[in-house]
């Protein structure tokens, strides 16, 4: 069999990242197939390793602007499918006039009304909106769907009534096993402060303001705490940020923004942080979080389903729009080290069980069992 994998907008993120670990872990003829196409822009397939099952199909219209993948993906996409493949995967949930059809969902917002409210009326609000109709409509019209959590599935299946009788499955991401760091016990006693990192882009369902402000009253109690973000941002949430750091000009060295780094550099900030916060609001799975939770570190996360799910007891709960909630999580992690690092290392026992092994094997034995139904 060949299987087709659309991934006509992934350009960066987790989506490229999920990308490149599929087909780096991946055994395709374990499962019958034989040949993967793969379309995604130039700027992709060469991120992408190479496999000899692989063949990166360029398609020019792919590395223009949005209308044009757009019509790429309603034009020639299921034209293209028909002609070469025997099932496709699409990675972006796009509608597809093709079967069998497998798509995965690993975007939360167009499925949360009160996130997706959070953007005002703006672009990035029109885009969630037409991504909620179009995506409801993938999966309406797929033959299979994954899911990157149980509670991503559920929240989901309250608004797409056909999804209770259509396959579905399961399929979590992996860990890279770079974040995995052995804390060292006892070792912060030495510090001045505790640095707390999080680690994600500055957006509006990302709550930074909320952290940071927590951290800098804390700061100014007396406790020796400090706050390092890292990721890229949304400009009217970096404004938001921005407007509560003011608050607290007589503490600029508290709380350090460092903008975006690049993946490949992120391990070295956890390595050298103390303790790990998600403060997020809407999740699909939680990949910062699963790379917390992997550096052995305490971790301080929102109290949201998804993140329940996978850190389970090992964590610090707190609501993320909640400063004095905030704050009551950070003392717990402070007053009570020894507590803490326990749970540190119970959440690192509990990120061991995420591979992109047994991922690439989930999601491919899954591609297999629907297109035996069309055999």
């Amino acid at each position: 069999m060949t299987l087709a994998l659309d991934a006509s907008n992934i350009r960066a993120g987790g989506g490229l990242a999920h990308l490149q670990e599929l087909i780096a872990h991946a055994e395709p003829e374990q499962f019958g197939f034989k040949r993967v196409i793969l379309w995604a822009p130039a700027s992709t397939l060469e991120k992408i390793p190479d496999r000899p099952w692989l063949a990166k199909d360029e398609q020019p219209l792919l590395n223009r602007g949005l209308p044009w993948r757009m019509y790429w993906v309603w034009r020639h996409l299921p034209r293209l499918a028909r002609k070469h493949s025997d099932i496709l995967f699409g990675l972006c949930a796009n509608p597809v006039d093709f079967h069998p059809y497998v798509t995965i969902c690993q975007n939360q917002l167009p499925f949360a009304p009160k996130e997706r409210r959070r953007y005002g009326w703006s672009a990035m609000r029109l885009r969630l909106e037409v991504l909620s109709q179009t995506q409801k409509k993938a999966f309406r019209e797929a033959d299979g769907v994954i899911f990157l959590s149980q509670a991503s599935q559920e929240e989901i299946r309250q608004q797409v009534a056909t999804l209770q009788d259509k396959p579905t499955r399961v399929v979590p991401h992996g860990l890279n096993r770079r974040f995995e760091t052995l804390s060292k016990v006892g070792e912060e006693e030495s510090k001045s402060s505790f640095r707390l990192l999080y680690v994600s882009i500055i957006d509006v369902y990302k709550h930074q303001w909320h952290l940071a402000e927590a951290v800098l009253q804390l700061a100014a109690e007396g406790l020796p705490v400090a706050l390092d973000l890292i990721g890229p941002a949304y400009p009217p949430a970096l404004r938001r940020l921005r407007a509560a750091l003011a608050r607290y000009p007589k503490q600029p060295a508290v709380v350090q923004y460092h903008g975006a780094v690049p993946y490949e550099d992120i391990h070295r900030f956890y390595q050298q942080a103390d303790m790990l916060a998600f403060a997020s609001s809407c999740e699909t799975f939680g990949m910062i979080l699963l790379e917390a939770m992997a550096s052995g570190k305490p971790v301080l996360a929102s109290d949201i389903p998804v993140n329940r799910e996978h850190l389970g007891a090992s964590g610090f709960y707190f609501d993320p729009e909640d400063v004095s909630s905030i704050k009551r999580a950070i003392r717990a992690v402070l007053t009570n080290r020894e507590a803490a690092r326990e749970k540190g290392r119970q959440a690192q026992e509990r990120a061991r069980a995420f591979t992109w092994e047994r991922t690439a094997a989930e999601t491919f034995a899954f591609l297999e069992e629907i297109s035996a139904d069309f055999r």
